[in-house]
């Protein structure tokens, strides 16, 4: 009975509801009815909870479900028609989207609730193209707004620094940028690009002078932090290394560098400080280099090579001497100089290495390096002869053994110069004394041959002004010795024993003719032996020089005196 009580109640309001005026009347009504029902609390929350399971049966039917969204779908869309009802619904859902994430496990549920829907979209390839053409439509639109702009950079530049907070979640974000650079720059055109458009970038931001002292700021201060790192350090310096080599084997660029580090060094040592500080690191820079004995000797041989090309000139010469004698003029100098050579030479020779190296190194500044040099060096040694006299010893030397003596007169005191100093002037003019004398006198010690020493040359007697074979003549003792030449220079050298041979000048007196003319000259010929048909020697003699010569030995000789030699002094009377 219920059942078709229910069909005949159902079929008197479809009846009705045919009325639009019925119908219009009927939900003014319900509505007023429904109005007065909600104004009682409990009321509603019973209608509420009916609804709700109402619409849950309902729902469990999978038909009836799609029925639903249907019909929900095409009121919305007829309610949206209307702009002023989007605009409502739209406030409605945004208020009601804002009371639902004040709560914190609302807002963590809608997000899972929205991530999963949009990753169950976008599991279609074409409804992710649609979504990323929707966005960027949507973004580009927003955009045309310059506020919108500022406001979503501002948006955007807030949530990657709160992002960044996070260091894993920063190296994910470098590697996710450098892997789509890296895929972006596969393709030359692409990368061409990026280049000139970083560039006018860049240069569009350096026509502000603030821009650039920033940019210069942040660029060194990542230089700076790099550098910390040894491994990096390295890596820039092999880098900036091939580039330079790359760039300088044009010679244009390498003339322009060259020029370009000129001025700059020029500007910037103006500063006193600078200059200081740049000497000091160039110092330590040489001093970590030395501690390579290959470098070491690679820069001795340099400064060597150096020094003996600019030593070629003379001016150069007197000025380094000039240089030094100003410094050496200062005693404690020249004591320190002597003391820190002194231990240095001293701490480096317990090398064996070193002293052989020093060693080898004298002899190549002494003779020269290769065969050329040496041979360079002899020929200028021999340029001139033993002509310049030392005025301390008055003996004959070549050029390298001699300096000049005005240095001395500087810095001795006046009695050691007038005691060891002769004033002797011998080639150019000028006073020259061997570095055997000087080095003794600067060690404040008497030179062993000095004229002060009384090592003084005796002077020759008139009476002994003799030829060669006048000299053998009355000579007690004959020396026999082998001098041939050397097979390189043409000098004479001893070959064998000298063997010294005594005389019996007797018979040679006894034979000498006597005759009145004091200038007569009696042909004589050496030889070894009388059985020997060729002679050594063949001279005129002059025997009165000869008689003169010996009578004078007589007298002064100790060795003519204990040779008993008897002349007849009573031959002219006969």
């Amino acid at each position: 009975m219920r059942h078709i009580e229910k069909e005949r109640d159902k079929t008197a309001r479809h009846a009705k509801r045919l009325d639009t005026e019925i119908r219009k009347i009927e939900k003014e009504r319900d509505k007023t009815a429904r109005q007065a029902k909600r104004l009682d609390k409990e009321s509603r929350n019973i209608e509420k909870e009916r609804d709700k399971t109402a619409r849950q049966a309902k729902r469990l039917d999978k038909e009836s479900r799609n029925i639903e969204k249907e019909r929900d779908k095409t009121a919305r869309q007829a309610k949206r028609l209307n702009k002023e009802t989007r605009n409502i619904e739209k406030e409605r859902d945004k208020t009601a989207r804002q009371a639902k994430r004040l709560d914190k496990e609302s807002r963590n549920i809608e997000k899972e609730k929205d991530k999963t829907a949009r990753q169950a979209k976008r599991l279609d390839k074409e409804l992710r193209n649609i979504e990323k053409e929707k966005d960027k439509t949507a973004r580009q639109a927003k955009r045309l707004d310059k506020e919108l702009r500022n406001i979503e950079k501002e948006r955007d530049k807030t949530a990657r620094q709160a992002k960044r907070l996070n260091k894993e979640t920063r190296n994910i974000e470098k590697e996710r940028d450098k892997t789509a650079r890296q895929a972006k720059r596969l393709n030359k055109e692409t990368r061409n690009i990026e280049k000139e458009r970083d560039k006018t970038a860049r240069q569009a931001k350096r026509l502000d002078k603030e821009s650039r002292n920033i940019e210069k700021e942040r660029d060194k201060t990542a230089r700076l932090a790099k550098r910390l790192d040894k491994e990096s350090r390295n890596i820039e310096k092999e880098r900036d290394k091939t580039a330079r080599q790359a760039k300088r084997l044009n010679k244009e660029t390498r003339n322009i560098e060259k020029e370009r580090d000129k001025t700059a060094r020029q500007s910037k040592r103006n500063d006193q400080i600078f200059r200081f500080s740049e000497k000091e690191k160039e110092k330590i820079a040489k001093q970590k280099e030395r501690t390579n004995i290959d470098v070491m000797n690679n820069e001795r041989d340099r400064d060597i090579r150096r020094k003996r090309k600019c030593r070629e000139d003379s001016a150069f010469c007197e000025l380094e001497r000039i240089r030094k004698s100003v410094k050496r003029n200062n005693l404690d100098y020249r004591e320190n100089e002597q003391t820190r050579e002194k231990s240095a030479k001293a701490q480096k020779r317990k090398d064996p290495h070193f002293c052989r190296t020093e060693k080898v190194a004298r002899k190549q500044r002494k003779y020269g390096s290769t065969l050329t040099e040496t041979i360079s060096v002899f020929n200028k040694k021999i340029e001139e002869g033993p002509f310049y006299v030392c005025t301390c010893c008055h003996q004959t030397w070549f050029s390298h053994s001699v300096v000049d003596s005005s240095f001395l007169r500087k810095n001795l005191p006046s009695e050691d110069v007038a005691k060891f100093l002769t004033k002797y002037i011998s080639v150019g003019g000028k006073e020259w004394i061997c570095l055997t004398c000087k080095k003794s006198i600067q060690e404040k010690k008497m030179p062993k041959l000095s004229l002060a020493n009384h090592a003084q040359f005796p002077t020759k007697p008139e009476e002994l002004e003799l030829h060669q074979l006048e000299e053998r003549l009355i000579a007690l003792r004959i020396p026999f010795m082998q001098i041939r030449e050397l097979p390189r220079g043409r000098q004479l050298s001893i070959r064998g024993n000298v063997v010294n041979v005594p005389v019996d000048i007797q018979p040679t007196v006894n034979s000498l003719p006597r005759q009145f003319n004091n200038d007569i000259t009696v042909p004589v010929r050496l030889k070894r032996r009388l059985s020997y048909k060729t002679c050594d020697f063949v001279e005129n003699v002059r025997p009165q020089h000869v008689i003169i010569a010996l009578h004078w030995l007589m007298r002064h000789s100790q060795m003519y005196k204990d040779a008993k030699i008897h002349l007849d002094e009573d031959w002219e009377a006969r």
